[in-house]
C-alpha cells in the first residue's frame, strides 16, 4: 500500500494591472494498493481560487471558487510482457509540457493557462489499454468509451484573453453572441475512441506510429437568425468524428537527444466567421510538427524545441492564421546540492515576432518542500486582439506578473 499527497499553493499579482490575480490552492491526494503484479489506484484532486476575478464568460465578480474533481481511478495487471488497465487513466504519448503532438489522446485543463505546464493539468480518460513491450517492440491500443471535454472556460484569474472568448471574433460585425455552458462530465453514449501506437526500438534510436479515431466533444457556435435580419450566435457542445495518426522517433548522440513529431489530421474544426451555413465552423486537414533538441552539460541542461502547423485549404474567414511557427528555448541548472534549481523558458513565435520569457527560482529546503519564486514577461504583445490574425499568444500582452509557489508532497508505504 503506498499513500500519495500533495499539497501547491500559488499567488500571483499581475504588475500592469497592480493587483492580486491569483491566489489558488491546490491539494492532491491518492493510493495504489499492490499485490503481486496487481495494482489498483486513484487521484483526486480539490482546488480552491481565493482572488477575486472577473472572466469574459461572467460578468459578475466571482470569489472563493471551489472544485474536485478524479484525476485518476483504475485497476492494472501484468502477465508477463502484457499488461491491461481498466478505469478512469490518463495515457501520455509524446512531450506535452506546451507543445502537444502526438500526445492527442488525454483531454487538458486549459483554464489554468494557455501557457502552463500540461503536464500538471491533464485530465483521466474512461476505457480499457492494453500494453504489451519488449526490449525491442512496444504496442499500445487504447478503446476509451468517451473522450472528456476539456475544460477550456478561463477561472478569470490568469492569462485574461479575449483568445479564449468564442464571442470576440464577431463582435463588431453586426452579429449577437450569447454563451452556453458545455458539460465536462463522461458521456457514454459516444461512440467508443480507439488509440493504438506501436514503437521499436533500436540502439540509440527508436520510432513509432500512432493513430486515433474517435468523437470529440468540443464546443461550437451556432447561427440563427433572430427578430431582425442579424445573426445570433450560441455556443453549445458538438460531438464530432475525428482521426489523427503520425510519426515519431527520438535518438541518442552523446550527451544530445534529439526528436521528431508529426501529425496529419484529415479535419479539424476552426472557427469561421464567414460560414455562416456550418455554424461559423470549417472542417479542414492541418499538418503539425515538432523538432527537439536536448542537449546535457555541466553548466546545466537545454531543450530547444521548433513547432510548426499548417491548416490546408484555408479560407480567409478562419480566425486562427494559417500557418504557426514557434521556437522555444528551455535552460535549467540545479546547483548546491540539488537544493537549488534555476529555470529560464522562452517563447517566440516566428510569424509575429512575439516573445514570451518565463524565468523562476526554486528553493529546496527539503525533498519534500520546494518554494519558487517566478515571473512571466510577455514582449511586443499587444493586449488587443484581431479577430482574423489570432496567434498563439494574441490578447496576452496584459498579463506581465510576479508570483511565489509552495510545493509539498509525500508518500507514506506501508504493509
Amino acid at each position: 500500500m503506498e499513500f500519495n499527497a500533495a499539497l501547491r499553493s500559488e499567488t500571483g499579482v499581475n504588475v500592469q494591472m497592480g493587483k492580486l490575480d491569483e491566489a489558488v490552492l491546490e491539494a492532491d491526494l491518492g493510493f495504489d494498493l499492490y499485490a503481486d503484479d496487481f495494482n489498483i489506484g486513484a487521484l483526486a484532486r480539490g482546488i480552491a481560487d481565493f482572488a477575486m476575478y472577473q472572466d469574459r464568460f461572467d460578468p459578475v465578480p466571482n470569489s472563493y471558487k471551489r472544485e474536485a474533481y478524479l484525476m485518476r481511478l483504475d485497476a492494472n495487471k501484468a502477465f508477463g510482457n502484457h499488461e491491461i488497465t481498466l478505469g478512469a487513466q490518463q495515457i501520455v504519448w509524446g512531450e506535452s509540457i506546451y507543445f502537444n503532438v502526438a500526445n492527442i489522446v488525454m483531454p487538458v485543463d486549459f483554464r489554468k493557462g494557455v501557457l502552463t505546464d500540461r503536464t500538471r493539468y491533464r485530465l483521466p480518460v474512461l476505457g480499457g489499454r492494453y500494453q504489451y513491450a519488449t526490449f525491442e517492440h512496444a504496442v499500445d491500443l487504447a478503446i476509451l468509451f468517451d473522450q472528456r471535454l476539456s475544460k477550456i472556460t478561463p477561472p478569470g484569474t490568469i492569462w485574461r484573453s479575449e483568445q479564449l472568448d468564442p464571442c470576440q471574433p464577431f463582435i463588431g460585425r453586426g452579429i449577437r453572441c450569447s454563451l452556453a455552458t458545455a458539460s465536462d462530465d463522461w458521456d457514454l453514449t459516444a461512440n467508443p475512441a480507439l488509440a493504438f501506437r506501436y514503437t521499436r526500438y533500436h540502439q540509440n534510436f527508436d520510432w513509432s506510429f500512432f493513430f486515433f479515431r474517435g468523437t470529440n466533444r468540443i464546443p461550437v457556435l451556432t447561427g440563427r437568425v433572430v427578430g431582425s435580419s442579424s445573426p445570433s450566435i450560441a455556443l453549445f457542445e458538438q460531438k464530432e468524428k475525428v482521426w489523427y495518426f503520425g510519426i515519431t522517433s527520438s535518438a541518442t548522440l552523446g550527451q544530445n537527444q534529439f526528436g521528431l513529431e508529426t501529425r496529419y489530421t484529415p479535419g479539424q474544426s476552426f472557427f469561421n466567421v464567414s460560414d455562416t451555413a456550418n455554424g461559423f465552423r470549417s472542417v479542414k486537414p492541418s499538418v503539425t510538427a515538432l523538432l527537439t533538441w536536448n542537449r546535457f552539460t555541466s553548466v546545466g541542461d537545454f531543450l530547444v524545441e521548433y513547432f510548426h502547423n499548417t491548416i490546408l485549404n484555408y479560407d480567409a474567414g478562419i480566425t486562427q492564421t494559417r500557418t504557426q511557427n514557434i521556437a522555444s528555448l528551455q535552460y535549467f541548472k540545479d546547483f548546491a546540492h540539488d537544493t537549488r534549481q534555476l529555470s529560464l523558458r522562452l517563447l517566440f513565435d516566428l510569424n509575429d515576432q512575439q516573445t514570451v520569457l518565463q524565468p523562476s527560482f526554486t528553493f529546496k529546503p527539503a525533498d519534500s518542500f520546494h518554494i519558487t519564486l517566478g515571473a512571466d514577461v510577455f514582449i511586443n504583445i499587444d493586449d488587443n486582439i484581431d479577430p482574423g490574425n489570432i496567434g498563439p499568444f494574441s490578447g496576452l500582452g496584459d498579463n506581465n506578473r510576479l508570483y511565489v509557489r509552495f510545493s509539498y508532497f509525500t508518500t507514506i508505504q506501508g504493509d
